[in-house]
């Protein structure tokens, strides 16, 4: 197994490594690194756990609703102007944030960091390794996806270690200023060496090129779209609501945020073998329940 992915790698080692670089830059609007800000917003807004759970997730809401009207926008334009417009997003979200004043502008930042970093950088990312990549779909999409325990890994220390350096809202700024002078710059140098698409043809020669894509009236009305629904739902839940709440966590159990965020490189580890070693046969067992057979 390891030998294929190497081999994938070799041969299309810039494509994944921008598919890791999109979903890595989008864990900035990931819970588990907006969260290590959780305590000091609430402290200088004045808001309570349940203030500021409910902004956070209101403006949850809003972007997953904005995803599903604009996220179709990549399907109509090159992936090195989505890739733009999707970094020049964070970077703004980011700025917004640097600014916060209330709980309107609270709101404002956290919208538009969910929107463009947990929505549309790791929604790059997935839709240029399908159009890229054939035989070997599966395998770019889960190597793209190591760009998450790669973020939970480093991000929450370097969060802590900024938050030790300056005020929260300072830290926005440098957060803005990396994206904007190093993500985007390596996006584009790597878009730049991209190695030829897979021919899906080559190996299926009845696959039909003409066909429509399919619309969201057809996915909804699919069954097995509504089999796989809880399944993908319920992690997000759970975790996204013990993250956003671990000050109260750390607080309650009278532990340091250092300790807590070295917890987050065993988090980051167990999460990368997760889908490194076991994504093939969990997708099997899946699908065959929720396909029937």
């Amino acid at each position: 197994m390891f030998k294929a992915y190497k081999n994938v790698f070799m041969q299309h080692s810039a494509t994944l490594l921008f598919g890791m670089l999109a979903v890595f830059a989008g864990n900035v609007g990931q819970s588990f690194f907006i969260s290590w800000y959780g305590a000091p917003i609430q402290a200088d807004l004045n808001l309570s756990a349940t203030s500021y759970g409910s902004i956070y997730s209101a403006a949850t809401l809003c972007s997953g609703l904005a995803i599903m009207a604009l996220g179709g926008w990549v399907d109509k334009m090159p992936v090195k102007r989505f890739f733009t417009l999707a970094m020049l997003g964070l970077v703004v979200a980011c700025l917004s944030l640097w600014q916060v004043s209330g709980v309107a502008t609270l709101f404002t930042g956290f919208l538009l960091l969910r929107f463009f970093g947990q929505g549309l950088l790791p929604h790059t990312a997935a839709v240029h390794m399908g159009r890229h990549f054939s035989i070997n779909r599966g395998k770019a999409l889960s190597v793209s996806g190591l760009g998450v325990p790669l973020g939970e890994v480093i991000l929450p220390v370097l969060a802590v270690y900024m938050l030790t350096l300056s005020h929260w809202q300072q830290n926005w700024l440098w957060i803005a200023l990396i994206n904007l002078t190093l993500i985007l710059p390596l996006g584009y140098w790597l878009l730049g060496h991209l190695s030829p698409a897979e021919d899906v043809s080559a190996v299926d020669p009845i696959v039909n090129r003409d066909t429509k894509p399919a619309s969201r009236r057809t996915l909804l009305k699919d069954l097995r779209f509504w089999r796989v629904l809880p399944l993908v739902l319920m992690p997000p839940f759970a975790i996204t609501g013990i993250f956003i709440h671990q000050s109260s966590i750390l607080e309650g159990m009278q532990w340091s945020p250092s300790l807590f965020a070295s917890g987050f490189v065993i988090y980051g580890v167990l999460h990368w073998l997760g889908l490194s070693c076991w994504h093939l046969p969990v997708a099997l067992w899946c699908r065959r329940i929720l396909w029937c057979g």
